[in-house]
């Protein structure tokens, strides 16, 4: 039995990937099973390790989101922003740690493969591994805002964006509102879709009990290994409803801004990182959309401002393990970094403002993302007069207030 083990293991990864398109901010998976009994055919007569990869978005939303969300994603948005359905990752970046013996080992050296469809097969050697693995990222431009440090060191990984120009290619746009809390400087580049699974401790043996099943027309041992990959990146749906507009505030720049997001987040522990950014990213202006009072159940035609934010989450936790139970929610609560919703508005008179409004209790509400909505009376808003440039910058305190304070 020992005569079937050879000194160098090729192990085949095979890779069952389970992702549904995106149809809300709940991604709900489907599942494709590996047949244990069925023979896997291979030239190589050694053993093999078959490492199950799924990738899960599975946690429950509270509350009805279609039902809150006015903007209605529509195949403009599609053609303006990149596609509303995420689309299955077909392409991986592989880490494989060598620890030899000691799986408690810190990583001296990397092994770095990418793999395109389901299997993947490399040479390992008796001992312990430990295994990294995040999708490969596709976008409609081929532009990438993602990036990776590799460098600083070998224990993890860091997925981090830059600052970020406005969609339009003018120069960098800073976060221009003047609250006290939020922070001076510019504004990120918003991350694509991204999941990580990290896999500690791979045993390769040389004892064939070690393994799940033998293939006997290859002579072939097989260990069959689980490594889900799981979200570090969160989807806030912003929505401004705008009442009784009629048509003052004729259209926006075109982007806004989500602050009091984390700048990077480890793939390895999914933690995200305690300094703070605002993401900048894509938003659209729809005119005349039908809103329903949830009290009266009175209608209303309105304009609504609205996007998609793809962001790491919060600062300092790992959102997808969070529950309301957790002593990382109460951290989340505990936070003394604010989230504020920044639109810059454009005036019928050719004037335009920046508009900031305060949603920390929506976001901590919705930590691992959600429906963001800020509804403004366009009544209570003091029409710049100045044709170009900004009339003042708005602050709502609390839009959840029937009443909105204005910082003119």
């Amino acid at each position: 039995m020992m005569a079937l083990m050879s000194k160098i293991r090729l192990l085949a990864l095979l890779f069952i990937v389970s992702l549904a398109a995106l149809s809300s901010c709940e991604r709900v998976p489907f599942l494709e099973l590996v047949d244990r009994d069925k023979e896997i055919e291979s030239e190589f007569s050694t053993d093999k390790i078959v490492l199950d990869l799924e990738v899960l978005w599975e946690y429950e939303l509270s509350y009805d989101w279609q039902a809150e969300w006015m903007y209605d994603w529509d195949e403009k948005d599609d053609e303006l922003f990149g596609q509303w359905d995420i689309q299955e990752p077909r392409v991986f970046n592989i880490r494989r740690y060598f620890t030899g013996d000691d799986p408690y080992k810190p990583h001296s050296s990397v092994l770095k493969d990418v793999v395109e469809g389901t299997r993947f097969q490399a040479k390992y050697k008796y001992g312990y591994y430990d295994i990294l693995v995040w999708n490969n990222v596709k976008t409609i431009d081929g532009v990438q805002s993602l990036n990776y440090d590799e460098e600083s060191t070998l224990e993890y990984v860091t997925a981090y964006t830059n600052q970020s120009t406005t969609h339009t290619g003018a120069p960098d746009k800073h976060t221009r509102s003047k609250a006290p809390a939020i922070k001076p400087g510019y504004a990120f580049y918003q991350p694509e879709f991204l999941f990580s699974g990290h896999y500690e401790d791979l045993h390769v043996s040389d004892d064939p009990a070690d393994y799940d099943s033998l293939i006997v027309e290859t002579m072939t041992w097989y260990k069959f290994v689980p490594l889900y990959l799981t979200p570090v990146t969160y989807i806030y749906l912003t929505q401004v409803i705008l009442h009784n507009n009629r048509g003052r505030i004729a259209n926006i720049d075109g982007s806004g801004n989500l602050t009091g997001m984390a700048r990077s987040v480890n793939l390895n522990t999914h933690i995200t990182s305690e300094d703070d950014i605002s993401v900048n990213y894509p938003m659209r202006m729809k005119l005349d959309k039908t809103y329903i009072d949830k009290v009266t159940e009175e209608t209303e035609q309105v304009d609504v401002i609205g996007g998609r934010a793809i962001t790491f989450g919060l600062t300092g936790i790992d959102p997808f393990q969070v529950t309301r139970s957790t002593t990382s929610y109460q951290t989340i609560l505990d936070s003394d970094i604010p989230n504020f919703l920044e639109v810059n508005m454009q005036f019928n008179n050719g004037a335009d403002s920046t508009f900031v409004f305060d949603v920390t209790d929506q976001v901590r509400e919705r930590y691992k993302g959600g429906v963001i909505t800020v509804h403004l009376n366009v009544d209570d808003v003091e029409i710049p007069s100045r044709s170009g440039g900004s009339g003042f910058d708005a602050t709502v305190v609390d839009p959840e207030e029937e009443t909105h304070e204005f910082e003119m």
